[in-house]
């Protein structure tokens, strides 16, 4: 997904999206999309991953580029490795626009996306 695709008809919402406890809005539909748009802090982030909730199959964009994707559900927050390519856009300072596809067939449903760092203690 282009970080300059239009998005002035786009609905807002706070995550997660869904009909899953925990859902903060409501979403119904086969689709979804989802984006943000937010500036790195500055930080030094050596294991950044996706902490992703999806039901059903999920990808994910930094800045228009393929990060991630996973296919059929899980029941929780799961870890989801970003692509190479992406990861170097993950810079301290770096204005980035993330973004999600959520595709369902049936069922309940949910998506929320987030970004960690994870530190070894």
């Amino acid at each position: 997904m282009s970080p300059s695709f239009p998005v002035t008809t786009w609905q807002g919402g706070q995550a997660g999206f869904g009909t899953l406890e925990g859902s903060h809005t409501q979403w119904d539909t086969s689709d979804i999309w989802i984006r943000r748009t937010f500036t790195m802090p500055n930080g030094n982030y050596k294991n950044l991953q996706f902490y992703v909730f999806h039901d059903e199959d999920v990808e994910i964009y930094v800045n228009g580029v393929f990060a991630a994707k996973a296919t059929s559900y899980n029941t929780t927050y799961e870890p989801l490795k970003i692509s190479a390519v992406a990861r170097k856009l993950l810079k301290s300072g770096a204005k980035i626009t993330l973004a999600a596809h959520c595709h369902q067939t049936g069922g309940g449903q949910f998506l929320d996306v987030g970004l960690v760092n994870v530190v070894n203690e």
